[in-house]
């Protein structure tokens, strides 16, 4: 067997290097996601797929990926995006999305329907992040008549995750104020469920970003944060030109993470400061 250099093992197994360049491939071409360097990264993940679907098997997991079996591709596909988040993640953003409603709210006037898409929303703490925000500052928006966030995420297991809004005692601890989560969740058996209230602002689909955006609305804030430096150059430029073009409203405002900037990427956008935070608007 042709072991790839260095290859690490998962479940007493190795994988071989062709196999190991076909779920890059896979997950490249699906995803756009680079992961030429990571070797590791991949193998340790492929445990977990190989736990659920082949007895333990990775060689196995890697047979399947080269014979383009679509419930491993799906599986691995899933494995390898990254799923870190939790509630009023970077709280200094959330602040900034407050100061720029109230400005939006000014301009508009309180007839305002505001619309906003999470992209990469992952298990859903960023979208309800901004529901309960919405509810505690801004009453009179919170219904979902005045107010839609769309959130997606390609990983079929974080969008069920995400539309339940069900969540363990861990994840209800990572920036979630005490007083926020007896407001806003009820306890079932050991999770915490979002109130209707809060979910009816949120509606949750499988997204992948490299493919059809059909269904995402015009939108005043765009928040795609910490997903792009998973992407290719040209990939990030694409995704960003698509935003600016096709989703963003006259004065709306791009969100990206905090060490992220669109003006390095797209030059149809500048900074704008907002609530002491940098978020990017449109040329004009």
């Amino acid at each position: 067997m042709n072991l790839a250099p260095g290859a690490p093992k998962a479940d007493n197994k190795t994988i071989d290097s062709a196999s190991l360049e076909e779920i890059k491939r896979v997950v490249r071409d699906r995803l756009g996601i680079q992961l030429d360097d990571k070797d590791y990264l991949i193998v340790s993940r492929l445990g977990a797929v190989a736990t659920k679907m082949t007895n333990g098997d990775v060689v196995e997991v890697g047979r399947r990926i080269r014979r383009q079996d679509p419930r491993i591709l799906d599986a691995v596909s899933d494995a390898m995006t990254t799923n870190e988040t939790s509630f009023y993640r970077n709280a200094t953003m959330y602040r900034g999305v407050e100061v720029a409603i109230r400005e939006l709210l000014e301009r508009r006037g309180a007839d305002t329907r505001l619309r906003i898409w999470c992209a990469a929303c992952s298990s859903g703490q960023e979208p309800y992040s901004l529901a309960m925000m919405i509810h505690e500052k801004f009453p009179d928006l919170a219904d979902r008549i005045r107010t839609q966030i769309v959130a997606t995420d390609v990983s079929p297991t974080m969008v069920a995750q995400a539309a339940v809004g069900s969540y363990d005692a861990n994840e209800m601890r990572r920036g979630l104020p005490p007083e926020l989560a007896s407001r806003y969740f009820r306890k079932e058996g050991d999770r915490f469920v979002v109130v209707p209230e809060v979910k009816a602002l949120v509606s949750v689909r499988k997204m992948n970003l490299l493919e059809s955006w059909a269904g995402i609305p015009r939108s005043d804030f765009v928040l795609v944060r910490n997903v792009l430096i998973y992407f290719s150059q040209d990939n990030r430029r694409r995704i960003l030109e698509r935003v600016r073009s096709e989703i963003l409203r006259p004065g709306g405002l791009l969100i990206m993470g905090a060490t992220e900037t669109a003006t390095a990427i797209d030059p149809g956008y500048r900074p704008e400061m907002v609530g002491g935070e940098t978020f990017f608007a449109v040329k004009d």
